[in-house]
């Protein structure tokens, strides 16, 4: 019994502090990122950017991803926009203007980071899982060695 309930603290905790890196990171994103939108618009860019981390967490497209946490969600209170309704709300600003507004929200992270004194030592951030078979040239760029598999042993390492 003494496990179960240390095993539930744990999970609360766990939770208290995805939730709280999750709010973090989309008003951070939110700062940076933002969206062309009308007065009457029922989505505004931190519910954009919110939606636009959960895909990329549960790495779904818009459409299968959106649906999904629909169903997940399935309240009156919270509305999900649909698939067509989330790209064209992203498709509206160049990606240019994205790739640097994502650049700007991961440096002033970092630099939140060392000033809390986070990073003081060496750990393991990310770790990169891509195994994309390839066939073609094993000299062309971004190829590397890799266990034999599906009739090759070179894969792409995508950055």
């Amino acid at each position: 019994m003494r496990f179960c309930v240390k095993t539930k603290k744990r999970n609360s905790i766990e939770q208290k502090i995805s939730r709280k890196t999750f709010n973090f990171t989309a008003n951070l994103l939110d700062k940076h990122l933002k969206y062309h939108s009308a007065k009457n618009n029922i989505y505004n860019s931190n519910q954009i950017n919110q939606y636009l981390i959960q895909l990329s967490l549960t790495q779904n497209y818009a459409e299968s991803g959106l649906a999904n946490l629909q169903i997940k969600v399935a309240t009156n209170k919270t509305h999900i926009p649909t698939g067509r309704t989330f790209r064209a709300k992203i498709q509206r600003i160049e990606e240019k203007q994205i790739r640097n507004s994502l650049t700007a929200a991961n440096d002033q992270l970092f630099q939140t980071l060392k000033s809390r004194g986070i990073l003081k030592r060496k750990a393991t951030v990310a770790i990169d899982y891509t195994t994309q078979p390839f066939y073609g040239n094993k000299n062309a760029k971004n190829i590397i060695g890799g266990k034999r598999d599906r009739g090759t042993n070179w894969r792409v390492h995508l950055r």
